[in-house]
């Protein structure tokens, strides 16, 4: 017997409920639509959204345990001096961090005063200097003796703002706290300007500060970091020898008053001629000066982190920091030195007229907002940003899982020290 076929007509028929079946299962699995019932659409978006939360956190929490199982000496070391070197860098950056404020402010200090031996031991080897190549010869000295700071400071444990803003890279990647990175450079920024202070101050209670060729030495160093500003001020000072020379009977009241007259319409003025453009060339010169020095600075750590001989470690600290000496570039912390013998230059001149301290007080506004303000912003550029930055770049796909396995160690850990 054999079976008659459907017709036409039914096959249609059956095709059709077929395709309303499957579009009816199809919308049992989708978020429904608007023109769903709203208590069915609650359901199934809750149902997605429970789901898709539940995949994340599982995600999250497998992430989690790889990181947490993962051979962490695998990632630190092994991969070559560049990349062992940054970080090692960037390790010893986010330690730095995990200090609390007042022992951030007591590392500062530290290096202030470490700081302040290097420039007093430099301003001596040079002070009677002379000759056409004096300058260079001022260069190349203070180039040789600085690094010793740096060393000093390495191994007794000070800390430096231009070492701390290594730890930027890692604050922007969640490896550092952001207000732990905030207590870590100001904390340190602040013990660095104390330190200093405190060392300038100790140095003229020695009678360091009574000797006028160191004192005069000092004054010009601190001056020429001003550059079109310091310019202007040299020449103030040249215009008064010129005088003394000229006219060796000539009374110190006369000479003031016709230096006033040179170059002040209000007497009450010190008399510099200092410009908008002097101002503006200063800061900016003081920006650029400030990012070189930190892109050579900053390098140290992780020069050092790339080995672990004593021996190696001085060479190499050594040779970063000979360099931006040489190449008389700004740096921050350190130039607070030639801030304090200003303003102990203010004090010993205490006793002299109004146009002296006019002029001290000058300097000082000068060396504040037109030199050491825009030199940190320049270290903070140069050694918080373009050097790790650029070896982050280079090294990601091991400096990323550092950062990952650093801020995971984080969150489950608070130590501070």
């Amino acid at each position: 017997m054999i079976k008659k076929g459907k017709s036409p007509t039914e096959n249609k028929k059956v095709a059709k409920a077929k395709e309303i079946k499957e579009k009816s299962s199809i919308e049992k699995i989708k978020v429904p639509n608007d023109e769903a019932p709203k208590k069915e659409r609650g359901k199934t978006g809750m149902y997605h959204d429970i789901k898709d939360l539940a995949q994340k956190k599982l995600s999250k929490l497998e992430y989690e345990n790889q990181l947490k199982n993962m051979d962490y000496e695998k990632v630190m070391t092994g991969h070559g001096y560049m990349t062992d070197g940054i970080i090692g860098g960037f390790a010893a950056s986010i330690h730095k961090m995990e200090y609390t404020f007042f022992k951030q402010v007591l590392l500062g200090v530290l290096s202030g005063f470490i700081i302040g031996f290097g420039y007093t031991a430099c301003t001596y080897a040079v002070m009677s200097l002379g000759g056409d190549n004096a300058a260079m010869m001022e260069r190349m000295i203070m180039a040789i003796i600085f690094p010793f700071c740096i060393v000093l400071i390495t191994f007794l444990g000070g800390g430096l703002y231009t070492s701390h803003v290594l730890a930027t890279i890692p604050t922007m990647k969640g490896a550092v706290k952001i207000d732990h990175y905030i207590r870590g450079i100001f904390g340190v920024l602040l013990g660095n300007i104390l330190g200093t202070g405190i060392f300038v101050s100790i140095a003229a209670m020695a009678g360091i500060l009574e000797d006028s060729v160191f004192l005069g030495k000092a004054h010009d160093i601190g001056i020429h970091k001003l550059y079109n500003i310091g310019h202007v001020i040299d020449e103030h000072k040249y215009t008064e020898e010129i005088l003394s020379d000229l006219f060796p009977n000539l009374s110190q009241e006369a000479k003031d008053r016709i230096l006033q007259l040179k170059s002040a319409q209000d007497f009450d003025t010190p008399g510099f001629d200092i410009t908008i453009k002097d101002v503006v060339l200063t800061m900016l010169f003081c920006l650029g000066s400030g990012i070189l020095c930190n892109i050579m600075v900053s390098s140290t750590l992780p020069l050092t982190a790339s080995t672990k001989n004593s021996s190696t470690t001085v060479i190499i600290i050594c040779l970063p920091i000979f360099l931006f000496v040489m190449m008389g570039l700004q740096h921050g912390p350190a130039n607070t030195f030639f801030l304090w013998i200003f303003v102990w230059e203010l004090f010993l001149n205490a006793g002299q007229d109004g146009f002296h301290v006019n002029t001290q007080m000058v300097i000082i506004g000068s060396f504040i907002f037109a030199n050491v303000i825009p030199t940190l912003i320049g270290n903070w550029i140069g050694g918080g940003i373009v050097l790790p930055g650029l070896l982050h770049l280079i090294n990601i796909k091991y400096t990323s899982v550092y950062f990952a396995k650093t801020k995971y160690d984080m969150d489950h850990h608070t130590d501070e020290y």
